[in-house]
């Protein structure tokens, strides 16, 4: 199976202050772990037989070249003002010839290399086009979709991300539950402290 991570590095951190993706967590810039958790999950599937590349997309050029010199297909992102939408667009055009499109965010330090491998296998067997991780009745990051939906990825507007399409497709979505902390995100400088204790 051809499966393409498109992991999302462009925001604006507007609530934090500052560029969050950059601040040290455990020793190194945020964007920096969640990526390798990315690397981890990628070489678990490798060795399983499926074909993976990473795709990151990001305003931050720093970001881009850390990334790239990573192994992963760098992905500037110009429109950044458009929200998370343009990353999702932008992803979904590079992944190209991907069967399996996996859209994580850059700033959830507690996410798992296995939950993103459960989550590909459980979402393969399931027979479903669309798949989430979810606690209790929230659904968040990492998401999948088929490429069947890659026109429905592009057609998005606004900055309501891939969540508009599960929530148009519930039928066809596939839930991994998870624990709460995995999906545990950097809003603010406080999470980061409280992330860290």
């Amino acid at each position: 199976m051809k499966i393409a991570f498109i992991y999302l590095a462009s925001g604006f951190a507007k609530r934090f202050g500052s560029n969050k993706l950059l601040v040290l967590w455990q020793g190194k810039p945020l964007y920096q772990a969640g990526f390798e958790t990315l690397q981890k999950a990628k070489n678990e599937l490798l060795a399983q037989g499926h074909d993976v590349k990473i795709i990151v997309t990001s305003q931050y050029a720093e970001i881009l070249a850390w990334c790239q010199e990573h192994s992963a297909v760098a992905v500037e992102n110009t429109h950044s003002l458009e929200g998370i939408t343009a990353s999702l667009k932008l992803g979904t055009r590079a992944a190209q010839d991907a069967q399996v499109l996996l859209f994580c965010a850059a700033d959830q330090p507690f996410l798992q290399a296995g939950t993103i491998v459960k989550l590909v296998a459980g979402y393969l067997q399931s027979g479903k086009k669309i798949g989430c991780v979810v606690n209790g009745t929230r659904q968040g990051n990492p998401t999948l979709f088929a490429s069947a939906y890659s026109q429905e990825l592009l057609e998005l507007k606004g900055d309501k991300g891939g969540k508009v399409l599960l929530q148009r497709h519930p039928e066809d979505v596939f839930q991994l539950p998870v624990a709460a902390e995995e999906l545990r995100d950097i809003d603010f400088p406080t999470d980061l402290t409280q992330v860290e204790k």
